[in-house]
């Protein structure tokens, strides 16, 4: 029994780090955005509100893409849409 509580222990606890790793992101600065362009970089700026459904499902999708994608090398920078007021310039949206 206590084997099994170990193992159920250690398979959350490294789930909850794949998530919590999953999503690595930090706030948007315009310094941060310019210093990883300028390193050839590839930025995602995810502008969210927290009470809209699509950005909800987003972030769903976002954690997922970092999942199937663990070697995809690319920094995400967060705009809070309510709380941020910042104005990223310079952006030109490419998929």
């Amino acid at each position: 029994m206590q084997k099994l509580l170990t193992n159920i222990t250690l398979t959350l606890l490294t789930l909850f780090s794949l998530q919590t790793m999953a999503l690595e992101k930090e706030p948007f600065t315009q310094e941060c955005f310019e210093a990883l362009q300028a390193a050839g970089e590839v930025v995602l700026i995810d502008v969210f509100a927290t009470w809209w459904p699509t950005c909800k499902k987003q972030q769903e999708v976002l954690a997922r893409c970092r999942t199937d994608n663990p070697d995809a090398d690319f920094h995400i920078l967060v705009v809070d849409f309510d709380k941020n007021d910042v104005e990223p310039k310079g952006i030109v949206p490419t998929l």
